[in-house]
């Protein structure tokens, strides 16, 4: 129930931000308020997303193993962005 409730505050707060951002005259600043909305938002609701799908799933290996396969997957994707691939 809290994360619901988070979601909606962050979405409540990201309305008044963009109401705020775009009582600016200049479309560059409004834009850019609204990026940042946009991108916070969504990492937000992905964050919430992936702690919810995975409180779904539980097992030994999981308990064992699973900050391992964080880390893994985390060094994977500062590789790949490191590279340049994404």
């Amino acid at each position: 129930m809290a994360g619901v409730a988070h979601v909606l505050v962050s979405i409540v707060l990201g309305g008044v931000i963009v109401a705020v951002g775009l009582q600016f005259r200049s479309t560059v600043q409004s834009s850019l308020v609204i990026f940042a909305v946009v991108t916070i938002g969504t990492i937000v609701g992905l964050t919430l997303l992936a702690c919810f799908g995975g409180y779904q799933i539980r097992g030994r290996w999981l308990e064992r193993w699973g900050n391992v396969f964080t880390a893994l997957v985390l060094i994977a994707i500062g590789a790949l962005v490191l590279t340049g691939a994404i």
